[in-house]
């Protein structure tokens, strides 16, 4: 994820966009798999609270995705791209070193929509999970601290 976070100066309030991949997962369908990949954006409401040098972040808002479904493994397979929003909510902790600050969070999404995989012929089904948890290590560059 790649992300910028925009707050009035002394506010702990913010507003967050960013760009969202996921990689590619695979799940059984039968005799073969079902391979999805999600590509997309996040925007959410942020709240920081600070002690000394360290700092958490809470965040919740939406994600704004495609996620992309093909088979794998079967005598004929074919795929789709469809339209997937989620909700999310995060915790970040991370230090202030200076304008660099290292950080670690939590990501839950949730994606309300429900995916059936499935191979035609068959009574061979699967869903793509309504849920995922992202966990992330990176570090933020503070152009105005």
């Amino acid at each position: 994820m790649v992300e910028a976070r925009m707050s009035r100066r002394g506010s702990s309030w913010g507003l967050g966009a960013g760009a969202l991949v996921v990689g590619t997962h695979t799940t059984s369908v039968g005799p073969g798999q079902g391979v999805w990949r999600r590509l997309g954006g996040i925007v959410d409401l942020r709240s920081v609270a600070k002690w000394g040098l360290a700092e958490i972040e809470m965040r919740g808002g939406v994600a704004l995705s495609a996620v992309s479904v093909t088979g794998r493994a079967l005598p004929a397979t074919s795929g789709t791209t469809l339209f997937d929003p989620g909700v999310l909510i995060g915790l970040r902790a991370r230090l202030r070193l200076g304008r660099i600050f290292p950080w670690v969070e939590a990501t839950a999404v949730g994606w309300p929509g429900t995916h059936t995989l499935f191979v035609s012929g068959t009574d061979s089904v699967a869903e793509l999970p309504p849920f995922e948890l992202l966990v992330g290590l990176g570090a933020t560059l503070m152009l105005n601290p």
